[in-house]
């Protein structure tokens, strides 16, 4: 008729309004859902990571989280009890990160010299901190609490120590060849490794001013990595 769709008439004389099937759109349909729990929750952890790293424990706010994330407060109290346990969550999920990045190094890490395996590890350690500084920022972070957060767990130490033996088995080797001097501690050469690397990154501006040089430029970055190889090298050296 002219074009124009028809009702479905009953006995009655009654036109009926056909049936509209299409979904209804939530408000919210770009974000994940409650019924959808583990990505609903590695979405908040993932905001809630960049809040804390980028404002700290004190300075991030619930609110400003639950708005990116497009959920509702009551999903964070639900998953996480208050914004102290969401914090310990997106720390202890930062750490999940780096044992999973050491297990995968480890299986995966190139053989050759003890030399050659040594400075691959030290590269590896510089490049993971510089491309990851929104997870050191948070441990940054933890220390201003005195580690409160990472009581009754041992996933930090379990996401080092694989590392640690790592760097054990590569010094026997290097000691057994004469290559490394006898004796070094894995876990202090570990840490000075480590302390260096970090260093760096977490000072990057404050030193900058203090040297005279944009130290966040790459061609800086690679220097600097180069001279912590080497001086490592150096200080083990038989």
């Amino acid at each position: 008729m002219d074009g124009i769709p028809t009702s479905t008439v009953t006995k009655t004389g009654k036109a009926k309004r056909p049936k509209i099937t299409g979904r209804k759109h939530s408000k919210r349909s770009t974000a994940a859902t409650p019924r959808d729990p583990d990505r609903t929750r590695a979405l908040v952890l993932s905001v809630a990571r960049q809040e804390f790293a980028k404002l700290g424990l004190a300075g991030a706010r619930v609110d400003e989280i639950v708005r990116i994330a497009g959920v509702s407060k009551q999903v964070i109290y639900y998953y996480f009890s208050s914004k102290d346990g969401l914090f310990r969550a997106a720390l202890l999920s930062s750490y999940e990160e780096i044992l999973a990045n050491n297990v995968e190094y480890v299986r995966k890490a190139a053989g050759g010299s003890p030399e050659k395996r040594l400075r691959n590890m030290i590269v590896h350690l510089f490049d993971r901190i510089g491309a990851h500084r929104e997870v050191i920022s948070l441990i940054v972070e933890e220390n201003r609490y005195r580690g409160e957060h990472l009581r009754d767990t041992d996933l930090p130490y379990r996401s080092s120590e694989l590392m640690v033996a790592h760097l054990a088995e590569i010094l026997r080797e290097g000691a057994a060849s004469a290559v490394f001097r006898p004796k070094i501690s894995p876990r202090q050469l570990f840490l000075d490794i480590f302390s260096m690397c970090l260093f760096y990154f977490t000072n990057l501006y404050t030193v900058s001013a203090v040297v005279g040089a944009d130290l966040s430029a790459e061609h800086e970055i690679r220097r600097r990595r180069a001279h912590i190889v080497q001086s490592v090298m150096n200080s083990i050296a038989a």
